[in-house]
């Protein structure tokens, strides 16, 4: 049976997770510069509060996601590189992230589509 080399997955995990972020925050500044003059007072971004007034902000709160995804990008890649983690655990945790950076991009685009 093949022994799994779980450092080189760890590193191209690590390289998509990367890639990932760069892209969300690529789409996310064209998506603003492309759509913010047309964006309403207030937007939809806390769809757990109950239905109305609660749920709006202002939109300039459509870079937190962004700002949540950067953050977990770097949070990720610093504790999987500086506490030598079990390898399977830094490859699950770096599957998570960019598995949570995929649904923050998709919730914002979907928040522009939805009020534009």
């Amino acid at each position: 049976m093949e022994r799994v080399d779980w450092d080189q997955i760890v590193k191209k995990l690590l390289h998509w997770q990367w890639a990932v972020a760069a892209m969300f925050a690529a789409v996310g500044i064209g998506v603003w510069l492309i759509f913010h003059k047309s964006l309403p007072p207030l937007v939809p971004l806390f769809y757990s509060r109950p239905w109305g007034e609660e749920q709006l902000v202002n939109p300039l709160w459509l870079w937190l996601p962004l700002g949540v995804a950067l953050t977990t990008t770097v949070i990720i890649t610093l504790v999987v590189r500086k506490l030598k983690l079990d390898q399977v655990l830094a490859a699950m945790l770096v599957a998570a992230g960019t598995v949570s950076e995929t649904i923050l991009l998709l919730a914002v685009l979907r928040i522009i589509l939805l009020v534009t």
